[in-house]
């Protein structure tokens, strides 16, 4: 037998065979392309720029960089609390064309009210536009990702952020993580 060793793609286990002919890597690869479509829900997520105030513009003039967003869910959403996993963990967010991962921080995930808080990396916020990405849920076995201190990078100039949410977890987002 000769075997010739390829660069590793990723697979996602228990559902993609190894091993004969064939088999290798028959779906869906661990961050390919096709990825994404393992997830049972996904939603597009609209920032509004424009100078339209009356229709929620926020009339921004100029482009931002590496702005978080917050991203709040309620019932309105009730899909994404039924078929997310606990505590959202498996909540991901892409740029609109799905190909860019956005790091993202849970702040609050309440399935019973209904009620969750993201914050999502936004590389580019478009001046007097809408800027849109996406949102993906639904899918067992995804780790948990959310992570504050990406979001709120302290290279990108945030000191100490805390969300002061009443919960009692208002420690620092940022690497920092003052008190």
């Amino acid at each position: 037998n000769v075997y010739i060793n390829r660069g590793v793609t990723g697979a996602v286990v228990g559902v993609q065979p190894f091993g004969g002919e064939g088999l290798s890597g028959t779906g869906p690869k661990a961050g390919g392309p096709h990825y994404l479509y393992r997830f049972c829900g996904e939603q597009t997520v609209t920032v509004n720029t424009t100078a339209d105030t009356l229709n929620g513009g926020a009339n921004v003039t100029g482009a931002v960089a590496n702005f978080p967003v917050l991203v709040r869910l309620t019932s309105s959403q009730a899909d994404v609390f039924t078929q997310a996993t606990a505590n959202g963990a498996d909540i991901r967010f892409t740029s609109a064309n799905g190909a860019l991962r956005l790091k993202h921080q849970r702040e609050r995930w309440d399935a019973t009210n209904k009620l969750a808080e993201f914050w999502v990396l936004v590389p580019s916020i478009a001046a007097n536009a809408l800027t849109t990405f996406r949102m993906y849920w639904g899918k067992n076995g995804a780790a948990d990702s959310s992570d504050g201190a990406a979001v709120f990078d302290t290279g990108n100039g945030f000191r100490a952020v805390w969300h002061l949410n009443g919960t009692g977890d208002e420690s620092d987002a940022t690497a920092n993580r003052l008190l």
